[in-house]
Formats: structure tokens, C-alpha cells, sequence
């Protein structure tokens, strides 16, 4: 077929890279604020702060284990 019946199988059968997501970007507030939410003592899920700020639980885990944003204190 020609490219656009292959762009519409694709799309058919949910094998198309999703276009228009919004990639949520953090901002050094946030990442302090995920800090304080998860040390707290309820201890929010990831799941649930990913959630609340538009990032998946592996970038919560990710922040508070300061694997990443480590320079923020």
C-alpha cells in the first residue's frame, strides 16, 4: 500500500507513536515541593505526586531518591 494506507493501519491498530502529548516540565519549585509532600509523614504514593504534577512515578522516584535534581537541596 502506499504511505498513507500504512499511516492509517498503523494508527488502526494502535501501533502509531502518539503525537501531541504534552511533556510536563518540572520547575525546581515543584521538585522542592514533591520532596516535602513525599518526607512528610503520610508518604503520598509516587503513583499519586506523579500524578498531581503530569509526571509519570518513575520521575517521582527519581527526584526524591535525588537521583536526578540532586543539586537542589
Amino acid at each position: 500500500g502506499t504511505p498513507s494506507d500504512n499511516n492509517r493501519d498503523m494508527l488502526d491498530k494502535g501501533r502509531a507513536r502518539r503525537t501531541g502529548t504534552k511533556k510536563r516540565v518540572l520547575t525546581e519549585t515543584d521538585v522542592l515541593t514533591i520532596r516535602r509532600e513525599y518526607i512528610r509523614g503520610k508518604k503520598p504514593s509516587l503513583a499519586t505526586l506523579g500524578e498531581k504534577y503530569g509526571v509519570n512515578a518513575v520521575t517521582i522516584s527519581n527526584i526524591v531518591n535525588r537521583k536526578t535534581w540532586s543539586h537542589l537541596h
